[in-house]
């Protein structure tokens, strides 16, 4: 327990550091770079049995060179139809890597991928080559929520893809985005819906009424989905129709909810609460920061998705993941409006309880990292 706290101390500090003080581009580019590798060695560390990690090095243990799997689930061996991460475990078994090897590859892959997302999609405007980003301020929340881009796993890999696909978004260049989604899909067939991003995006960047507009539509289609959700997802065809239909057949009580049922809700209620209030509060000036618009809709877009799925099952709202974890990158926007002093202290300690308050309920929802299980085997 004290090692998760002893973590979240030292991103808080440095966190702290990256907002308020000036630095110069050198030392923070090595604070970046300290960061960045320390998330690595930690994820690379991590316990192989852990959790959803077994049935993945399972899965590395009995890959051969047919690649591709029947996706199913049975008797604790996972098996995949995804088949660009089945011929990723081929390659790195095929150069002689173990599945530490794998592992240390995704830890690399991830934080890497996240570093040049923050740096030269999210932060970067438009004729601007030094406009301030969070890079540090990012890895802390990604710490605190749920420990992201240390415990990876499949999803983790598409879902940084997809982000990386908003380059194309903000460059108006639809096939190099699709490819990228195309990618994150054959990795994580859930990532098929973030198709609709390209739309979305454009649409948030584009002024109120563009913006209300989709926001309606999101309601209308929420109600929709409540309603027809479990009809809908008996006619979705192929590996994506059975991944609905799995989560929805696993019932609640599936991939190891610590919490009561009627806790997670609230929980996820409160989250998407607090998420949409700091949306409100920089909507103030998205002219100043234009592509914030198109984060926010992403957001508001996954926000639907879940109300439309958490009553149906909980886990189904992991088909949003890619829209909703994009809240990492929202909230550093807090501290780039411009406000007094004063005003912006107020906002980091909001942000510090917060994101403690985050680590807790992670740590204390999952019954294994409340014993510290997952690292150093």
């Amino acid at each position: 327990m004290l090692f998760y706290y002893l973590i979240f101390s030292a991103l808080a500090f440095l966190s702290f550091i990256e907002i308020f003080c000036k630095l110069d581009k050198k030392i923070k580019r090595f604070l970046e770079r300290i960061v960045v590798l320390s998330c690595i060695i930690i994820s690379s560390l991590i316990n192989d049995e852990f959790g959803d990690l077994i049935n993945y090095k399972h899965l590395f243990n009995n890959t051969s060179v047919d690649v591709s799997l029947i996706s199913s689930i049975s008797q604790g061996a996972l098996k995949l139809s995804e088949p660009l991460y089945s011929t990723l475990n081929y390659a790195i078994k095929f150069l002689g890597g173990s599945f530490r090897t794998f592992l240390i590859f995704e830890a690399c892959f991830v934080n890497i991928l996240i570093y040049y997302i923050a740096k030269k999609i999210f932060y970067s405007e438009i004729n601007s080559k030094c406009s301030k980003d969070f890079t540090i301020t990012i890895y802390f929340i990604m710490w605190c929520l749920g420990l992201w881009n240390i415990i990876i796993i499949r999803q983790t890999l598409a879902v940084a893809l997809c982000w990386y696909s908003i380059r194309y978004i903000i460059k108006k260049r639809k096939l190099p985005f699709y490819l990228c989604v195309a990618s994150a899909t054959l990795i994580h067939a859930s990532e098929f819906f973030w198709m609709p991003a390209y739309y979305i995006y454009n649409q948030g960047i584009k002024g109120k009424r563009k913006r209300y507009r989709l926001y309606f539509l999101l309601i209308i289609l929420c109600i929709i989905g409540i309603i027809l959700i479990r009809p809908i997802a008996n006619v979705l065809p192929g590996v994506i129709g059975r991944k609905v239909r799995n989560y929805i057949s696993h019932g609640n009580d599936a991939y190891g909810l610590g919490y009561s049922l009627s806790f997670v809700l609230f929980k996820t209620f409160f989250n998407i609460f607090i998420t949409l209030i700091v949306a409100a509060y920089l909507s103030r000036n998205l002219r100043s920061v234009r592509k914030l618009g198109g984060i926010i809709a992403l957001y508001t877009t996954g926000a639907a998705i879940v109300l439309c799925t958490t009553f149906v099952n909980t886990q189904l709202s992991r088909l949003a993941q890619a829209y909703t974890m994009i809240s990492f990158f929202i909230f550093p926007y807090m501290f780039k409006q411009k406000t007094k002093l004063y005003e912006k202290e107020f906002l980091f300690v909001f942000f510090i309880t917060y994101m403690a308050l985050r680590l807790y309920i992670s740590i204390h929802g999952n019954a294994v990292l409340s014993q510290g299980y997952p690292f150093f085997k």
